[in-house]
């Protein structure tokens, strides 16, 4: 076996080529869904922060806010002379009080965005409220609500929820509209500015223009929605949000010191936008080069794989010896139809080649056979005359008309065999004719014994001049004046096969000749003709059985020498 350097080199067959072509195109296939799905994913991810983006813009722009609006009420309530002269005399304190007041109007300019400013003195119990936006939400026709919003600016100045409310942003509900304060307190005094989240929402964060917004607003750290008409609770540490059967995903942004979050629900649908087109082209191209994949992977299967595995199944089936293959269907593309009707041309020219050949072979078979079954028959007629002849001499003519008789039996039977078989039957009666001819030759006592010769192995064809053959060759070599020559024929039939043993009570094989004779098949004839029978049986079993016939030579343990033949019952 040849081998390829560094290990066994490993051969493809058709079948390999086609499973390789298509884990091929169908990693490439996925490589494409995959690149695809990750662009999207990109595409999806930028876009969300694009969009978280233009929240954390909106959230520094009111953190700049309100750090602007906390250091503003410092610097005034500590710096302002007009609040140090209400902290340092009790003159004029109407007056100065009035100047405060007047002062406060004016802040409206710097803080348009804010809903006012208050100032509030426990001492005298005086609560200045300054207010320029939002005028419907805390305005006098709204007494109730005035009302409630002077309470809960004094209530945060002073109280136990004063700890909570200085210096830090805190959302109170009033009368159901959420507005933050922040207060700070020196010597006294509380100076403090008050929002409604709606006016923050509005004037300061101001995402209603935004692209793919649809609802945004403001919650408390808990997610409780304090902007707009509806009362909803969203999950901070969320992505996603379901309303009414329809997907949003969820942006959220805390802002820093301000006890709220900006909350922004995009339609998922809406955020893909131009992409949702994109990606729906993407799965329909990737459907599509499936199928495509699919029919690829079938047509060349069809036109290319399947009819070049028919052409080497037939191409197998002929090198096993079946002359007839043919492949009756040409398909594929151009080049393997071509090649199959070579194939089918080559095929046929093959067969009618090889039938010549047979037939020329059946006549050199026959004419070799009829050559040694001629070979042997000059050699014993030659003998027989000799015999006659001796007959005549001494004048016993008796026994000259006996031979006379047996040789012409005999002589019949050797010109009327024409074909290479012969029933056992017939080569059975042949043998007996022979011996009573030896009989008559030699004053010996000969007797021979058969076992097994039923009538269906009787029918069974064997080569002609078989039996008669090693009988002769054990008359020749074992026959003597002291001894009866004992001859034992025996047949066997067994799984369509037939064992024939010759065995004689002479002296056996020399070793050297039964050497030859089991490992050569053949034993070759001397310059006399000896053992020139053995050398034609030999060759004439092996023109008609081939290599499925057998043959076993041995001498006896006691005496004597057997053949065992065997022989198939077909040809």
């Amino acid at each position: 076996m040849r081998r390829a350097r560094g290990g066994i080199r490993r051969r493809w067959r058709l079948r390999d080529i086609w499973f390789a072509i298509g884990a091929i195109l169908l990693v490439l296939w996925i490589m494409f869904i995959t690149v695809s799905t990750v662009t999207m994913f990109a595409l999806d991810r930028q876009s969300r922060e694009s969009m978280q983006g233009v929240l954390d813009f909106g959230s520094s722009k009111l953190e700049s806010r309100l750090r602007q609006i906390e250091n503003f009420l410092t610097v005034t309530l500590v710096s302002d002379d007009k609040f140090g002269m209400l902290r340092n005399t009790s003159l004029s304190y109407a007056d100065n009080l009035r100047q405060v007041a007047r002062q406060m109007d004016s802040y409206g300019q710097y803080f348009p965005d804010f809903s006012g400013i208050f100032f509030y003195e426990p001492s005298r119990d005086i609560l200045i409220n300054k207010q320029w936006n939002d005028i419907s939400a805390y305005s006098m026709t709204y007494v109730t609500r005035r009302m409630e919003i002077r309470t809960r600016m004094k209530t945060l100045c002073i109280g136990e929820e004063q700890e909570r409310a200085i210096g830090e942003w805190t959302i109170e509900n009033i009368d159901n509209k959420w507005t933050a304060f922040y207060i700070y307190y020196h010597q006294g005094q509380y100076l403090g500015v008050y929002v409604s989240l709606d006016g923050i929402w509005n004037r300061i964060i101001d995402l209603e223009g935004v692209a793919g917004f649809e609802e945004s607003g403001l919650t408390d750290r808990d997610g409780y929605e304090l902007t707009g008409d509806k009362e909803r609770t969203f999950g901070l540490e969320s992505s996603s949000y379901w309303e009414e059967g329809r997907r949003y995903l969820q942006l959220t942004e805390k802002i820093d010191g301000f006890p709220a979050a900006i909350v922004t629900l995009v339609p998922r649908q809406q955020l893909r936008g131009n992409w949702m087109i994109w990606w729906t082209g993407l799965i329909v191209l990737a459907v599509l080069s499936g199928l495509f994949l699919v029919y690829l992977l079938l047509t060349l299967q069809r036109v290319l794989f399947a009819p070049l595995s028919e052409l080497n199944r037939q191409m197998k089936t002929f090198s096993e010896g079946n002359l007839d293959t043919h492949i009756t269907k040409l398909v594929g593309c151009q080049e393997v139809r071509e090649l199959s009707g070579t194939f089918n041309e080559m095929t046929g020219q093959i067969h009618d080649m090889k039938i010549e050949n047979y037939e020329k072979k059946l006549e050199e078979q026959e004419t070799f056979l009829k050559y040694l079954q001629i070979q042997k028959n000059p050699h014993f007629f030659l003998n027989m005359l000799n015999v006659i002849y001796s007959l005549a001499a001494s004048g016993n003519v008796a026994q000259i008309r006996t031979i006379t008789l047996e040789l012409i039996k005999h002589v019949r039977y050797v010109l009327s065999v024409e074909k290479p078989l012969v029933p056992l039957l017939q080569e059975l009666e042949f043998t007996h004719n022979y011996l009573e001819i030896q009989r008559i030759r030699f004053p010996y006592e000969i007797k021979m014994e058969e076992e097994g010769f039923t009538e269906e192995i009787m029918q069974i064809s064997v080569p002609p001049l078989l039996l008669q053959t090693f009988v002769e060759n054990a008359v020749k070599y074992a026959l003597s004046r002291e001894d009866t020559l004992r001859i034992h024929l025996e047949a066997e039939y067994r799984d369509n096969v037939l064992t024939l043993r010759i065995s004689d009570s002479g002296p056996g094989f020399p070793e050297t000749m039964l050497e030859e004779l089991n490992i050569s098949g053949t034993v070759s004839a001397d310059a006399r003709g000896e053992h020139i029978g053995i050398h034609n049986v030999l060759s004439r079993m092996k023109l008609l059985y081939g290599s499925a016939y057998g043959y076993h030579f041995t001498n006896l343990p006691t005496e004597g020498a057997q053949v065992e033949l065997i022989l198939p019952q077909q040809v």
